[in-house]
């Protein structure tokens, strides 16, 4: 029993020190403000200390039941790594979704490889949204869609990288709930798609984006993100859409800075 128990503490311990690691390193380099990389790890903290607060996931409580449980983590992340570019630079942003994508990296080979039965942390994820305990298989979304961020952050400009995260937190977000509560027509090419739910996902992502982008940009980034997010692809659209809706942004600007 002592053993389960030390098991347990240090999978638990070995994912958290990722994160840690990842932004200590961030710090030590100059790429986020000491100050920024401790008010992230109090939100940390205060997640880590999620089950403890709270008697039912957040998904039960915050979201219907005909939303995909896992949107709202989808939603909100992808909302603060928007922010945290938006108002703390793009290499701020790309800390925070390496030590993401790392962390969760390590946390599904803990789970499923090395421990192969849940933990703390388990727990935690579970409370977030994270539906792979009902699957009982791992949860492979939340690595594309931070792989799918970091490609765009590193790659193309800010502003374009900024409309894929808004594509991805909002967009994507809209879609099922508007598809689902509205009861829009199937899309032909994707039976699990809606027409309706892919137009209201960009008409919500265009709309935000309008405050920082320039329209065109604003325009053309939702518009290739959501088309590429509602196709049949082999290809994650967690990963497809936001690189595809940061490359047509960063297209667009390019052809604006030019004119």
């Amino acid at each position: 029993m002592m053993k389960a128990r030390t098991k347990r503490f240090f999978a638990s311990l070995v994912t958290i020190s990722v994160a840690v690691l990842f932004l200590v390193i961030g710090t030590a380099y100059g790429l986020i403000q000491p100050m920024l990389s401790i008010a992230i790890l109090t939100v940390g903290v205060s997640l880590l200390l999620l089950p403890k607060l709270t008697k039912r996931p957040l998904p039960s409580v915050l979201i219907p039941e005909f939303v995909p449980r896992q949107k709202l983590a989808h939603s909100v992340g992808g909302f603060m790594i928007f922010g945290l570019g938006f108002f703390y630079g793009r290499s701020a942003a790309m800390v925070l979704i390496s030590a993401c994508t790392a962390t969760y990296i390590v946390y599904e080979a803990v789970r499923w490889i090395y421990f192969r039965e849940s933990f703390y942390i388990t727990t935690v994820v579970y409370w977030l949204g994270s539906p792979e305990e009902s699957m009982g298989r791992p949860y492979y979304s939340p690595i594309y869609a931070f792989l799918g961020l970091l490609t765009a952050y590193t790659l193309f400009s800010l502003e374009a990288a900024s409309v894929s995260a808004i594509v991805l937190s909002v967009g994507d977000g809209v879609a099922p709930v508007a598809g689902r509560f509205m009861g829009m027509m199937r899309n032909p090419l994707n039976q699990r798609k809606t027409v309706g739910g892919s137009l209201f996902g960009f008409l919500a992502a265009f709309a935000v984006c309008l405050i920082f982008a320039r329209p065109l940009v604003a325009a053309c980034g939702c518009a290739v993100g959501m088309l590429v997010e509602c196709l049949p692809m082999r290809i994650d659209d967690n990963f497809s859409a936001p690189v595809a809706s940061a490359l047509a942004a960063a297209i667009v600007g390019k052809i604006l800075d030019i004119l």
